[in-house]
């Protein structure tokens, strides 16, 4: 999960600025869908896709601005 929140922080271009407790990550991908939407509660107009890419080997995530 923690792959998750530190692509959301490194796309919202704050790095660990951003107090990483501000947020939680989608119930869905708790659950283990491999993408969602997200929206920050300070920012909610603002829709971020999330794409886990883990594997067996590494945890990885994208996270851009959805159009």
């Amino acid at each position: 999960m923690w792959a998750i929140k530190e692509a959301l922080t490194k796309a919202l271009g704050t790095g660990f600025d951003f107090n990483l407790a501000h947020f939680e990550i989608p119930p869905a991908m708790l659950r283990g869908a491999m993408s969602e939407l997200f929206r920050f509660p300070h920012n909610s107009e603002v829709i971020w896709k999330l794409e886990n890419i883990s594997a067996n080997e590494f945890a990885a995530c994208l996270a851009w601005q959805a159009v």
